[in-house]
Order: structure tokens, then sequence, then C-alpha cells
């Protein structure tokens, strides 16, 4: 007969206890799976916020438009990666003349190395983001105003670029603005003579201005930069064309466009930069191109002129100094050449020759179109120091070809600043840290600070 087998019998106190020590596993091992998420929620968010959210961050706003972060950083490397070619090919002149011969690209390569220093990355930055914003500012003006730019064009701008032209290649041509030389006066002869007739105008307020004598302007263009002109310092990376087509015995197919398109397009994969980047660049500059002939096309190439001198000084003191030996009957050539510190016309009396209105500053250009003809102003004041004017002549004249393209550009840029400091417009400061430094100058074509 089998021996009978007792049943353990539980205890409410051991239930208890086993109840007690169940909870206690469901807790570890639930905290370690909660810790475990969390780790891997932290890796995560730190990789999308890295990779995903920071570049979503807006930095600047133009109106409803916002540009981010993601978006400046590829303008930056792309232009970036402009400099470094335009780098690449003057340290590869440089080098095939010699220290001696090729030592005149020496200033430039150095100037494209600062551009390009961590030091600089800010400005280079500030530049590259400007651009963008002027960008968006036009295309928001151009949508409004019914101005387009077809796939077509970009098409063909892009193959221009190349040097291809589907329809034969352009004859350079040039054009020659009509300019009637006006004959020199008995009164403006007498002004330019050694002993002058000299009519001291009353003073007048002075005016400090915020600009540079000559306003600097910049010249819209209808292509993306390809191939970057030799930046100089200070300049600020631009959609700019610079290419040109180069004669060659063989002809210049579609095909070999296409193959230069896709070197150039396979060798920008480095710093992320697609064919839909590229074709949006040459956009923004098509409709720049069309905004800025839109505005400026009823810029007279007619227009009153003032042929005037000066003389430069450092102070007000020495500015009435001068004045007073004029005032005494001294030559004014003399007076030039002696006083002056405008060393490009200090040894031709000061002569600026003819200029329209808006070429120089607001101070000098007020004075200047307001004296009569042989009358010497107060001293004037600019950033440049004080100014002892006389005006020679007022006429209506042509404008050269240069100084029809110089007031244009100066109109649309008067413009651009306009729409562009515009109360829905801001550029953020939060990209400060975040703007790429590369790519780089490769090691083996450096010249001036790898030398």
């Amino acid at each position: 007969m089998a021996k009978e087998t007792k049943k353990k019998v539980v205890t409410r106190k051991e239930t208890t206890r086993l109840r007690r020590e169940k909870r206690q596993r469901n807790y570890i091992i639930g905290g370690t799976i909660g810790v475990l998420v969390l780790i891997v929620g932290v890796v995560v968010y730190g990789l999308l916020n890295e990779l995903v959210f920071q570049g979503m961050k807006t930095v600047a706003t133009v109106n409803k438009t916002k540009i981010s972060l993601s978006e400046f950083q590829t303008q930056v490397r792309y232009q970036r990666y402009q400099y470094i070619r335009t780098y690449t090919s003057y340290a590869q002149i440089y080098n095939a003349l010699g220290p001696d011969v090729g030592s005149s690209f020496l200033g430039n390569l150095q100037s494209i190395e600062s551009t390009l220093s961590e030091e600089n990355k800010a400005t280079f930055g500030k530049n590259i983001l400007q651009n963008m914003v002027e960008n968006v500012a036009i295309a928001q003006y151009a949508e409004e105003n019914g101005i387009t730019v077809s796939q077509d064009e970009i098409d063909n701008a892009l193959q221009e670029a190349f040097g291809y032209y589907s329809n034969g290649t352009p004859t350079p041509t040039s054009t020659v603005t009509p300019f009637v030389t006006s004959t020199m006066s008995a009164e403006q002869y007498a002004i330019v003579s050694p002993t002058p007739t000299r009519t001291i105008a009353p003073p007048t307020e002075t005016v400090i201005p915020t600009t540079a004598l000559l306003e600097q302007t910049s010249t819209p263009t209808a292509e993306a930069t390809i191939e970057s002109a030799a930046p100089t310092e200070g300049m600020q990376a631009t959609n700019t064309a610079t290419s040109e087509p180069i004669p060659t015995e063989t002809p210049y197919t579609f095909e070999g466009y296409e193959s230069s398109l896709d070197n150039l397009l396979a060798d920008m994969e480095s710093i992320d930069f697609s064919r839909a980047d590229l074709e949006e660049l040459f956009r923004y500059s098509l409709l720049r191109e069309k905004v800025f002939n839109i505005l400026t096309a009823d810029v007279q190439s007619v227009q009153e002129q003032v042929w005037a001198r000066h003389i430069l000084v450092a102070d007000e003191e020495t500015a009435k100094e001068v004045l007073q030996k004029l005032d005494e009957g001294n030559d004014w050539a003399a007076l030039a050449e002696e006083y002056s510190t405008d060393e490009s016309n200090k040894y031709t009396g000061g002569d600026l020759g003819w200029f329209y209105r808006g070429k120089m500053v607001d101070a000098f250009d007020e004075a200047a179109f307001n004296l009569a003809i042989g009358e010497v102003s107060q001293p004037i004041q600019t950033d440049y120091g004080w100014h002892i004017i006389q005006v020679i002549g007022h006429e209506t004249r042509p404008l050269t070809a240069s100084d029809l393209k110089s007031n244009k550009e100066l109109i649309f840029n008067t413009w651009l600043d306009e729409l562009t400091t515009q109360d829905g417009v801001k550029i953020l400061d939060n990209w400060v840290d975040d703007v790429p430094v590369t790519p780089v100058i490769p090691n083996e074509v450096l010249v001036v600070t790898g030398s």
C-alpha cells in the first residue's frame, strides 16, 4: 500500500510574504525597464535634437516666411565650397608661375583664408544670412506683383553658367553711350586757371553722413555662382555668376554640359548640396534680375550733374585755414597739393570730375549741388574728414554706361534696404555658434598659412 503524501499547508502569513516578494520583483523589473526606456529616450532625443530639431529652428523671418538653421547651414557650406574652388584655381596659377611672377595672387589667397577662418565665421554667416533674407523678400515682392521664373529660364541660365548656349555662342557687343563733350566756358577756365576768382558761400549746417564718400553697390545678376570671382577682404559670398565660355576647337555639346553638371553635382554631394538646391539659387538670382530691371526701367540716362573739386583735410581748424588762404587769393591747385589727404586727386587740384545726384554721400552731395559755378563751400564734414568744395560746372549730361549701371544699382539697393528693414523682417542671433566651418581648404593646396 502506497504511502500517502501530505500536502503542504501554506499559511496566510506565507501567502502575504509571497505576494509581497512578487510585487517587489515586479517593481524591480519595471524600474529597470523604465530606466532603460529613459536612457534610450534621452539618446534618441539627443540625436533627433541634433539632426532634426536643431535644424528646424528659425534663424530669420521675412514676414510669414521662416528661414531655418538647416537651410542657412546648407548655404554656408555651399559658399565655402565656392570659395575653396576659387582658392584652388588661384593656388594652381600661383604655383605654376612661381613666387616671383605669381606674387600678385597672394593677396587674394590670403583674403580667402581669412574669410573662411573660424575666427571670421560669424561675419561670413551674417553676410550669407542677409543675402538669404534679401532673396526671400525679393521673391515675396515678385509673387505679389506677378513676376515669375519658369523652369526653362532656370535651365537656360544653368546651361549658360557652364558656357553652353543652345542657340549658339553669343557675340560680345559693346554699348557706347552717346556723349557730347561740352566746351569749357570762359567762366570755368577762369576757375581752374592759376588765379581764379572765388565766391565764398555762407556757412551751412554740418551733417555727418553714415555712408562712405562714394556709395558702393553690388550688381544683381541672373545666375548663381558656379565659379566665383576673386573674393577680397570683407567680401560677402553672393549668388553671382562668373563663368564665361572659353573658346575651344571642340564644340561644346549638350552632352558635354550635362557631363560637367553631373561632375559638379557629384562633387557637391560631400556638402549635401543637391541639384534642387542649385536650381533654387538660380531661381532667386533670376527673380532678382527681373525685379531689378522693372524697378530701374525709368532711370534716365541723362541727368543733372556737377563738376566739382575738393580739398580734404583731417579737422575743421585746418579746413578753415585752407578757406582763409583761398579767400586771400592763394592758388587752389597748390593748396590741394599741400593740404589735401585725398591721394587720388590731390595732385590734380582735387578734381572729382562730373557726378550725378546720389553718387556722393548726402552731406557732400547736398553741398555740391547747391553751389553756384565758381562758389566755394564752407567746411563740410563727412566720414573721411573735412572738405572744401568748389563747383566748376552744372550741366544736364548723358551718363556713361558705367554710371548708368551704378545709378540703377543705387536705386535698387536703396529699395532693397527699405524692404529688408521692415517690421516683419527679423534676423535672430541664435545661429552664431552653429555656423559651419566645413568644408575646409585642403592642406595640399594651402599656399599662405600652409607654406
